[in-house]
């Protein structure tokens, strides 16, 4: 790879030292803190819901490895991603429960872990479990089917593909006699199908003693998916391959004193890149071409900028922390075909919650979507009347063009597209009656981007089993006229505490 600035020397790493440290890693636990710093909603009033017991194992499928050491091929259509503009309608606006989703047991009697991945398409949900993934439809709270993997999961796509692929990273299971870390590294990709519940294909990473040596301490990585490549970044090098077939397309290394941080997909492929050392540290977002690996254009950060999101790969626009000690967004960066600034939009301190956690590594914040241009922004709830408002903001020049209001104790957060609306979670402050369906103070509701009116999508029922899923700190999922709540991380149960938690719970219209 060729540095923005021509070839540096790159530091001498020591050994399974991170190899090219940042400003990034300086934050990292502060801004772990600040994005679980957000506001946490509680349930109160309404339905009940008896707690089903037992989760029955269905069959499990051990991870393929070809003995010829190249993947199984498979057939499909290299094309986009899997967002549809609409979302399906549920027969009724009054919701309830299809089924939950209990915490699966943590290896090593881990207090908890991070289970990046969710995935919906249809009436098919998929989460990925500590070792494997869980695939559920229906209406039991049991997998139909479960793809098991031979070590923890440590990275996984936001998006399937468009015929339905989904990308998981794991640990090697023995990274051999040089590995001197507790935790083994994270060098295996898998692809899996949702339709069929089935394995695609999986390779390990290139493992040349300097990139084994070198992948990225152990921590979960990142993994992009654009017009049929996935791509995986590990800091001192990168791979992507062909999501259909799992033929490798390229790989890059990092040779000239620079580093592929993390990667967001979508149209094309984001990096966020390190050059430098700990000391002098240069950053950069730049474009890569999915099948040829080349640097399509590349923009300077400012150097007191710690952290970096990205809200849209198209049109590129980066939500970054400036400023000594920043952890949360001060400003979204809108860039231009050839890598130079378009518009800034300035975030004042405790104004926007954009919904944005981890350290950086490339995700879209939960409540910041982009649609044809426009930037949806949800403020603050007012402290004493918990309302707040949804800003609409224009990407090519910066400017605010709209603000639409939330009713008094019912902040809204923006979501995703609808066809021309846009569709919030409505956060209830205390037990409402709502479009007269009864008891409920938590919906998904319908935007109308024209006319500023919400009509109902989902009323949610409250149960004390999902009552601290049902908030914007989960991955909130809509698709196939039901609405899903699955927390990120999962903490283990408390040894006297029951059995069976709910980590996840799927919605759908009362029958």
């Amino acid at each position: 790879m060729t540095s923005p600035h021509g070839p540096q020397t790159p530091p001498a790493p020591r050994a399974h030292e991170h190899p090219v440290p940042s400003a990034y890693t300086q934050s990292q636990l502060a801004s772990e803190a600040a994005g679980r710093r957000r506001r946490r909603t509680v349930l109160s009033a309404g339905l009940a819901l008896a707690l089903v017991a037992g989760l029955a194992a269905t069959a499990w499928l051990l991870w393929p490895t070809s003995e010829s050491g190249q993947p199984p091929k498979a057939a499909g259509n290299p094309g986009g991603l899997y967002r549809p503009a609409t979302v399906a309608q549920p027969q009724g606006v009054e919701g309830s429960v299809a089924y939950p989703m209990y915490t699966p047991e943590l290896p090593d009697e881990s207090p908890l872990m991070e289970l990046p991945g969710a995935w919906a398409k249809g009436k098919t949900f998929a989460k990925t479990t500590p070792r494997g993934i869980d695939g559920y439809q229906g209406t039991s709270p049991d997998p139909v089917w479960q793809i098991k993997t031979r070590k923890d999961i440590c990275g996984a796509s936001r998006d399937l593909t468009a015929d339905g692929l989904g990308v998981i990273l794991y640990r090697d299971n023995d990274p051999g006699p040089d590995w001197k870390l507790d935790t083994p590294p994270c060098n295996n990709i898998g692809v899996f199908d949702i339709d069929t519940g089935k394995p695609v294909w999986d390779a390990e990473f290139d493992s040349a003693a300097e990139t084994a040596k070198n992948l990225r301490y152990s921590e979960n990585l990142p993994v992009a998916v654009s017009d049929g490549v996935v791509a995986v970044p590990w800091g001192r090098g990168s791979i992507a391959y062909d999501i259909h077939s799992g033929k490798k397309v390229w790989a890059n290394s990092a040779t000239d004193g620079c580093s592929d941080w993390a990667y967001a997909g979508g149209e094309t492929i984001l990096a966020l890149v390190y050059c430098g050392s700990y000391e002098n540290t240069s950053t950069y977002i730049q474009a890569i071409d999915p099948h040829s690996g080349k640097r399509e254009w590349s923009y300077g950060l400012a150097r007191d900028i710690n952290l970096a999101w990205v809200l849209s790969v198209d049109p590129p626009a980066i939500a970054v922390s400036a400023g000594e000690g920043a952890v949360d967004p001060t400003n979204v960066i809108t860039i231009d075909g050839q890598g130079n600034k378009k518009s800034s939009i300035t975030l004042p301190t405790d104004r926007y919650d954009l919904g944005c956690e981890g350290i950086g590594l490339m995700q879209p914040c939960r409540t910041a979507p982009v649609i044809d241009g426009r930037l949806y922004l949800p403020t603050m709830p007012d402290e004493d009347t918990h309302e707040n408002s949804v800003i609409e903001f224009d990407l090519p020049t910066g400017g605010m063009k709209r603000k639409y209001d939330s009713k008094p104790g019912r902040p809204f957060y923006p979501l995703r597209r609808n066809g021309d609306d846009l569709m919030v979670y409505n956060a209830g402050m205390g037990p409402l009656r709502l479009h007269n369906i009864g008891t409920s103070v938590n919906s998904i509701e319908s935007l109308n981007l024209d006319t500023a009116k919400t009509s109902p999508y989902m009323v949610l029922p409250y149960t004390k089993d999902s009552e601290l899923l049902i908030n914007v700190d989960s991955d909130i999922l809509i698709e196939g006229g039901r609405v899903y709540f699955v927390l990120p991380t999962v903490y283990a149960p408390e040894k006297d505490g029951p059995k069976f938690t709910w980590y996840g719970v799927a919605f759908e219209a009362k029958g």
